[in-house]
């Protein structure tokens, strides 16, 4: 024990130099990130820059593998599109010239950093996104773009970024003056880029793809497992601006990765960002063969697969034309989406510059209507070729595409006029399609061509809109003041085969041509007229305002009856409700002047004009008629003054009373004599008193109908809503019995 006691001291001596160290992990203080962009409100076509900001302080002490990760929005649009699409080519490198993946089915863009250091702050990559025209209503909606940011010790709180969607409806610009053709103004040749790529079909072995470059290149695409070994390559020789190519031979639920090389024909080349996808899931592929397409535009058929015997038919639309593409599942299919794609054609030519342009993508996403029903209610957006695809992704992660059929968009039939060179709307327009079995032109009827109206009549564009099939056609156009031309011409999917723009020579407007024209414009409208209220007869909500209409007219009318009848006038009748209104409760009433007029045989005097006049200035303070009884009433609002009344009727001579301090009296008796002043009535003054006499008469018909109006209103549409129309009547009731009461008394 002695011996190892005395070696401690040597051990203690060694273990003296030992030194130890310990990592401190860094802390989300010690990295910078943040999200910005350059709008907060955008229309349709617009592209839109994203920067993320981002870095590590010296504090961070080391360097992380960093991943950051945009998304751009999955908001969808009210028509649940996708209003977004990535701008390709457009999102930079991050720190170390690390490459971004882009990941086009889950929509996001990842920068995966193998090392970021310390100090390395005020790092930025940006992106690109462009607004579709998916969405063309005007109601806005917003849409959020969110990054986060990550490495092996923390996770910063993701960044977003919310701009508002505004569709901007494009102005129409007029059609140009023909001219002649000048020499072509050489353009500036575009610097060479991929514009865009898409995938069309995606299996558990294989992804069939699209590339749009802006000049004629050739392509490479290296793909693998890994973003840093793509080790399979595939090239495509042949140059052009779209090029379709297929991978094959891989691996199911695998994620793979690809970079394209495009190179031109000067040899200068440029590569892409690495994308990104995973192929299906162990399954079959969808079948679609047996599936049934229909496209319905203006109530008219204009295609279906199970009549077309042509495996790629054309389909003819007028420039802004909506038409519903339906299509229906032959069999229960694991549908995750479905859309439709309108493509333009003219960036698929091998030979010419055509790079992509706005527009040239539509996706609609359908809806299902009823079990394996679905549609979608499409616009073209422009003139030129489309072709129209069905896209169905499945719950394995299959994507297909078929082919529904070719689209050419062609502007309307138009009139000019040719003199002016301005569109002449009202123009009468005539279309005949050529028989080929009786070898003559017959007018287009809708029996053979759908909802169609021929002839028609231009719009204020000089337009007509007319959904008619490939064929051989004759137009006959004639406008009032108007010389009538006829124009034949041939409708098909060759260039220059479109509607004609016809132009009308002025002429004589009593030439033969200009009345017929005038003629059917007035047929036209009366038919326009007709079918309009036709329209409003089937229509409940129209019905029950026209009843609620009727029934206040009739109680209005009511009320008018009344006043004939009783010869109270409208400004008057508050004073003679509410006087006898107070008469219910108190016999002896204040606050009212108030009498009856009567003949030398004590007839009741009507309309008899009775001034109130004051009697030191001599103004007229007020006045008023006595109505069939005789009576007139006043209400008091002199106060002490004096007053007096002048009384006076055609054909009597005039009476002054004069009223002196407290002027409250009730039922002054005034009797008028005749005088020599009267002057015969002339023959329009009899008519009008015996209309008038007619009129009164009615007032009981006239308040018998409206109850019984009321009663079946009760029975429809329950008391809540005819109950105003119930007071109403009650109020001509309580007149008409305070007048008859007041009769009765003057009687006796």
């Amino acid at each position: 024990m002695i011996p190892l006691l005395h070696a401690l001291p040597a051990l203690a001596v060694e273990q003296k130099n030992l030194s130890i160290s310990a990592i401190v992990p860094p802390t989300a203080s010690d990295f910078q990130f943040s999200l910005a962009s350059d709008y907060t409100t955008v229309s349709e076509n617009t592209d839109i820059t994203y920067k993320i900001t981002y870095g590590a302080s010296e504090s961070a002490g080391l360097a992380t593998r960093t991943t950051i990760t945009a998304r751009w929005s999955d908001d969808r649009a009210p028509n649940q599109s996708h209003i977004l699409d990535y701008v390709t080519g457009s999102a930079s490198n991050a720190y170390g010239n690390t490459t971004p993946v882009i990941d086009l089915t889950n929509r996001t863009i990842t920068w995966a950093i193998p090392s970021l250091p310390a100090g390395t702050i005020d790092q930025i990559i940006t992106f690109k996104l462009r607004t579709n025209s998916n969405y063309t209503d005007l109601k806005s909606f917003n849409f959020t773009i969110s990054s986060s940011m990550s490495n092996e010790y923390i996770s910063m709180t993701d960044q977003t970024n919310t701009t508002t969607y505004l569709y901007k409806v494009p102005v129409e610009t007029p059609k140009p003056t023909p001219t002649s053709i000048p020499n072509p103004t050489p353009t500036s040749i575009p610097p060479l880029y991929i514009s865009d790529l898409s995938f069309t079909s995606l299996s558990q072995s294989g992804l069939t793809a699209t590339v749009y470059t802006t000049k004629l290149t050739k392509l490479t695409i290296a793909y693998g497992t890994s973003a840093e070994k793509l080790s399979h390559t595939i090239n495509i020789d042949q140059y052009s601006t779209y090029h379709t190519f297929t991978i094959k031979d891989l691996s199911p639920n695998t994620v793979y990765y690809m970079q394209i090389t495009a190179s031109d024909q000067a040899g200068k080349k440029t590569r892409s960002e690495i994308f990104t996808f995973q192929t299906a899931q162990p399954s079959d592929p969808l079948q679609l063969e047996q599936n049934i397409a229909t496209i319905i535009s203006n109530n008219s058929l204009l295609f279906s697969n199970t009549t077309e015997k042509n495996n790629e038919p054309t389909i003819l639309l007028t420039l802004g034309a909506a038409f519903d593409f339906t299509y229906t599942t032959k069999h229960t299919l694991p549908i995750k989406s479905i859309e439709a794609v309108l493509r333009n054609k003219h960036v698929l030519g091998a030979n010419t510059f055509s790079p992509l342009q706005k527009d040239d993508v539509l996706t609609i996403p359908m809806t299902e209507k009823t079990p394996g029903i679905y549609i979608a209610h499409m616009q073209v957006p422009q003139r030129g070729s489309f072709e129209l695809y069905v896209r169905i992704a499945d719950t394995k992660g299959n994507i297909t595409e078929q082919k529904i059929s070719n689209i050419k968009v062609i502007n309307n039939l138009s009139v000019y006029d040719k003199t002016q060179q301005v569109p002449l709307p009202g123009a009468r327009v005539l279309v005949s399609y050529y028989n080929r079995e009786t070898n003559k032109y017959e007018a287009l009827s809708p029996i053979l061509f759908g909802d169609i109206k021929n002839p028609n009549l231009t719009d204020v564009h000089g337009e007509i809109h007319i959904p008619i099939p490939q064929g051989k056609y004759r137009a006959q156009v004639s406008a009032f003041g108007y010389k009538q031309t006829s124009v034949d011409f041939m409708l098909s999917e060759k260039d220059g085969e479109d509607f004609p723009t016809i132009y009308l020579e002025k002429t004589s407007v009593f030439s033969l041509s200009s009345l017929e024209n005038l003629w059917f414009a007035i047929n036209d409208t009366i038919s326009k007229l007709y079918a309009f209220i036709k329209t409003l007869s089937l229509s409940l909500q129209f019905f029950h305002v026209l009843a609620y209409v009727i029934l206040f007219s009739f109680i209005v009318i009511t009320l008018v009856l009344f006043t004939f009848r009783t010869h109270i006038s409208f400004l008057h009748l508050p004073t003679f409700f509410l006087h006898h209104l107070e008469r219910l409760f108190n016999k002896k009433i204040s606050g009212y002047i108030s009498g009856a007029v009567t003949d030398d045989e004590h007839t009741p005097l009507t309309r008899v004009r009775i001034e109130c006049i004051d009697h030191q200035t001599g103004n007229i303070l007020t006045h008023i008629d006595t109505h069939k009884n005789g009576s007139f009433y006043f209400k008091d609002v002199f106060g002490a003054q004096t007053i007096k009344l002048l009384v006076t009727r055609d054909g009597y001579l005039p009476q002054t009373i004069l009223l002196e301090g407290e002027h409250e009296l009730t039922n002054i008796q005034i009797t008028l004599h005749k005088g020599n002043e009267h002057k015969p009535l002339s023959l329009f003054s009899y008519l009008i008193t015996a209309l008038e006499t007619i009129a009164g008469f009615l007032f009981e018909i006239s308040l018998l109908i409206s109850l019984l109006f009321e009663l079946l209103f009760f029975s429809l549409f329950g008391i809540a809503q005819t109950l105003p129309f119930f007071c109403i009547s009650f109020l001509n009731i309580i007149l008409w019995v305070f007048f008859l009461k007041e009769k009765k008394k003057r009687a006796k």
